[in-house]
């Protein structure tokens, strides 16, 4: 199933069965902090204003493979944590199909809407015993977002993706 965002198609990948042998690996740099993060970065990323009561940030990346991310991970002791990857619209080319493409392994997506906007809701069932991953993915402020929560509710997930800008 495609979801087309605005400038960007969300396409869900089947789950890779066997690692896979393509493809130059990722640079990833350290764990780095906000401050860190933001000197390293070469666009200007946005940080979630709402973090439920608990959770703390954790580190940051930037990741170069071959677009550049910002990945920004958050905890909490109990467990629960969420992930936010960013990275502007210009990176992600026109496909032959004349589509930007952004591939998300996931079980299952539909639409969805993050602050009105288009978003594509993505869902990863758990393991036997496991929490389910959701994500949401969605334009803002000429970046492609994605979110990824595990152990959070969906309204939860959502309430941190709106406070991203």
């Amino acid at each position: 199933m495609d979801i087309t965002l605005g400038q960007i198609t969300v396409t869900s990948a089947a789950k890779p069965n066997a690692p896979s042998q393509g493809g130059g690996a990722a640079r990833q740099s350290t764990e780095l902090t906000l401050s860190q993060a933001r000197a390293r970065s070469p666009f200007p990323f946005a940080e979630p204003s709402y973090i439920p009561s608990g959770f703390d940030f954790a580190d940051a990346a930037v990741v170069e493979s071959p677009a550049t991310l910002i990945v920004l991970s958050y905890a909490s002791p109990s467990g629960p944590n969420f992930t936010l990857v960013e990275a502007p619209l210009n990176q992600y080319k026109l496909g032959p199909d004349g589509k930007r493409r952004y591939l998300v392994v996931a079980d299952s997506i539909e639409e969805a809407s993050i602050s009105g906007a288009p978003a594509a809701r993505a869902q990863q069932d758990a393991r036997p015993g496991g929490p389910v991953a959701l994500g949401f993915i969605w334009e803002d402020g000429g970046r492609l977002n994605h979110i990824i929560g595990l152990g959070l509710s969906e309204s939860e997930l959502a309430r941190i993706a709106a406070s991203t800008s």
